[in-house]
This record gives structure tokens, sequence and C-alpha cells, in this order.
């Protein structure tokens, strides 16, 4: 399925009509289940115990980002849906840093 190019598709999604524009969750508590449902496409910081991965959905292909955010006193989990704009900035951003020279 292609993405429509006002990224509304969405909408229409089993996953991904379920989840919020964003979501947050301690980590005591979950996520909703469509999340679990997403595929990381990229962990953007792999070397830390801090999460950020790029997801994405395999029914309608919508993009996600995932962090998982460390403070004093619990552990979050955020998962925001990112704009076709945002994703490209993330793509553009990992080639730039993925170069071998």
């Amino acid at each position: 399925m292609e993405k429509t190019p006002d990224n509304m598709q969405y909408k229409s999604c089993g996953i991904c009509s379920k989840l919020a524009d964003k979501e947050t969750a301690q980590m005591k508590s979950n996520l909703p289940e469509g999340a679990g449902k997403l595929n990381i496409v990229v962990d953007l910081n792999p070397f830390d115990d801090r999460k950020v991965q790029l997801r994405q959905c395999p029914g309608c292909r919508t993009y996600y980002i995932y962090r998982l955010i460390h403070d004093s006193s619990s552990d979050v989990q955020e998962l925001t849906r990112l704009s076709e704009a945002e994703v490209a900035n993330y793509l553009n951003h990992m080639a730039e840093h993925s170069k071998i020279w």
C-alpha cells in the first residue's frame, strides 16, 4: 500500500488508527497494543540504553519515532507519528552520518 501525499492513510489502518499522534506510557505500564506491531527500521542510538528507534507500520507504512526516556523517578516510553517531511529528515541525517570516508 502506498501512503497518500497528505499522510492520512493511517486513519484507515487496523494498527495505526488505534494509535494517537503521540503516545506516552511509564515503563511499568505499556503503550497501546498496536505499538508492539510496528517494525523497527533502525535503532538510531544502538549503544545507549536510551532507545531511539525509527519504526514503521507493516500495513500502511506510516513511520514513528520510539524513545525510551530515563528520568530520576521513572522511565517513560514515547511513540510519535512522523510526517513524511520528518521521515525524510531522519533518513537524510542517517545517510549523512553513515558515510565512510
